[in-house]
């Protein structure tokens, strides 16, 4: 809950405009950029974790990276031009591979969105319901990196997401699973 009026020390200005106030966060790009993001403090070996986001509204792309690692591969989750996206990237010289998506209904927004990355498989909740119908595999190469929040667009100042709440931790290594 974005109850301060400044980021405080959990969250680093990536670039572009961060800015955190009226119990919300909002990033825009800078006029001559095309993007903005920030990270969160502390995250930057993580590898199992649940984050839960309340998106407000978005225009163009805004991304929630789960694994963003500094070899250029990544685990996101996001919106683009009207529908939640799941991609991954392997490493700096491979292709962004979409692992799922689905449109975003008309008046959903504001959103809860909620997964949780454990091992090397990703599930995806928006608003209490599971998207894409299972859980995603994702690439062995993308085991562990920082969490990162950002928009996107190829115009400048064109992209822009406010949030209204943030929340992330580690998964523990104890599961309980119903026994046959």
């Amino acid at each position: 809950e974005f109850s301060a009026d400044s980021l405080g020390a959990d969250w680093i200005a990536g670039w572009g405009a961060v800015s955190m106030g009226r119990r919300r966060l909002a990033l825009l790009p800078t006029p001559r950029h095309t993007s903005a993001g920030v990270y969160l403090r502390g995250t930057d070996k993580w590898r199992d974790a649940t984050v839960e986001f309340t998106l407000k509204k978005y225009l163009k792309e805004f991304w929630v990276y789960a694994r963003l690692d500094d070899d250029g591969g990544f685990v996101r989750v996001g919106a683009r031009d009207g529908w939640w996206f799941v991609e991954q990237k392997a490493g700096a010289h491979q292709p962004v591979n979409v692992l799922a998506r689905a449109p975003i209904t008309e008046g959903v927004l504001p959103a809860t969105v909620r997964f949780i990355l454990k091992g090397g498989s990703l599930i995806v909740y928006v608003n209490g319901r599971m998207q894409f119908g299972r859980a995603l595999r994702l690439h062995p190469a993308v085991e562990r990196g920082r969490l990162f929040l950002g928009v996107y667009d190829g115009k400048s100042r064109a992209s822009r997401a406010v949030l209204t709440s943030v929340r992330a931790a580690p998964l523990g290594g104890t599961w309980i699973a119903p026994s046959d």
